[in-house]
């Protein structure tokens, strides 16, 4: 959501450069940098948006500019210092935070370089959870914009197209993840999107009768999408419910590991509670810290991206971030699993299990001579661990090194 309400915020600060263009120089510098270090505080990437927009309005609306050398380099130079009056206050405040890019063991990966893996990816802007709403939409969108340059009725911001263009071409080689951050490549898409709707304005030479019909089938499908979205959410408060009845019998400031496997087709889960295949509740869990006061230990505590601190007690075994192991991994930890669960019979106090409903049955993987059943809710499934306490968790955490 920081990310979303960054994007905003920056074409919010965008729309007043037009208003600017006669200002002062000093004055125009003075806002850019104020208005990019307030964004900067949402999302790096919703600044690094906002720049992208102030150099697209430096570039003009058109690109006449090109075929004048003396022109050229003004706006040059004025493209540059707008730029620079978003970057540098940024760079400052990114240098000094603790740990700009948070540790990973890899500091790149990609994700899937076939060309589903980069259509999905391309396509980010779109998605929701029913795809061929999703190709609907494109469809006429693109349709649209196709008869209104086919009928030479189609007005496009010079600037700005290019600026939405260049996200879009550059998102399929963009890294999936950059040291602990993720979906860094599905930010781009998302930016194209909005930057080339705010570039491109058709004006449809019809009848006006057509024109509101169109209207009012673009506002249609508009409300379908939101419904559809709605239905989903619907889903995870459900979910959530699941999770927040499972942990009520938890005593406060307790120790909770969470393991969840998937279905074999996920077709069959909620609708909702996957995206494109995603797993969408791996954070659900984190709400413990909030209801119950308990240790989770993947919880989002990324240096230099998260105010939250782990206590040096558990910091050996926590992860900043990551999705929860399988069910599988309570009985044999696979060296790709997170450490904490390694020593989850030593310091974990309770197991939380999701996709219950849908997944092959938890007892068939879960210790059940170690674990006891605690509570069942469908979704979620509580067990307590008789085993641990805090006095064995000290002696297994012994020698370990401190994450943070």
């Amino acid at each position: 959501m920081n990310f979303q309400l960054g994007l905003g915020l920056a074409l919010l600060a965008a729309a007043a450069e037009p208003a600017m263009a006669s200002r002062p120089v000093w004055l125009k510098l003075l806002v850019r940098a104020g208005a990019g270090c307030v964004i900067l505080l949402f999302h790096p990437f919703a600044a690094l948006m906002y720049a992208g927009l102030v150099f697209g309005f430096s570039a003009g609306p058109d690109l006449a500019w090109l075929r004048d050398a003396r022109v050229l380099k003004t706006r040059i130079v004025a493209a540059t210092l707008a730029v620079l009056a978003v970057a540098a206050p940024c760079a400052v405040i990114i240098a000094l935070a603790p740990n700009p890019v948070p540790p990973s063991e890899t500091l790149m990966s990609w994700g899937r370089m076939d060309l589903v893996g980069r259509y999905n990816v391309m396509t980010t802007g779109f998605q929701s959870y029913v795809p061929s709403l999703d190709l609907l939409t494109m469809a006429v969108l693109g349709g649209i914009v196709a008869v209104a340059a086919w009928q030479r009725r189609l007005q496009v911001h010079a600037g700005l197209f290019l600026l939405g263009l260049g996200f879009l071409v550059v998102s399929p080689i963009v890294p999936a993840h950059i040291g602990g951050a993720g979906w860094v490549d599905r930010r781009l898409p998302v930016m194209a999107v909005l930057v080339l709707v705010a570039a491109v304005r058709p004006q449809l030479n019809a009848p006006t009768p057509a024109l509101r019909v169109l209207a009012g089938l673009l506002l249609s499908l508009v409300l379908v999408r939101s419904g559809e979205v709605a239905a989903a959410w619907a889903g995870t408060a459900r979910d959530l419910g699941s999770i927040r009845m499972a942990v009520a019998s938890m005593p406060v400031g307790s120790r909770m590991v969470t393991v969840a496997d998937d279905p074999a087709d996920r077709s069959e889960a909620p609708f909702g509670r996957y995206l494109r295949g995603h797993p969408m509740y791996w954070n659900y869990p984190s709400l413990a810290v909030r209801w119950r006061h308990a240790f989770v230990p993947n919880l989002f505590t990324q240096s230099g991206q998260q105010p939250l601190r782990v206590g040096r007690e558990m910091d050996p075994i926590s992860a900043p971030f990551g999705a929860p192991p399988g069910v599988a991994a309570l009985a044999r930890p696979s060296p790709r699993d997170p450490q904490y669960m390694r020593h989850w019979r030593s310091c974990f106090d309770y197991v939380l299990v999701l996709n219950a409903d849908v997944a092959p049955a938890p007892t068939t993987s879960v210790p059940a001579r170690e674990l006891q059943l605690v509570r069942d809710e469908g979704f979620a499934e509580l067990y307590r661990n008789p085993r641990a306490s805090r006095a064995a968790c000290t002696t297994a955490l012994r020698g370990l090194p401190l994450r943070g």
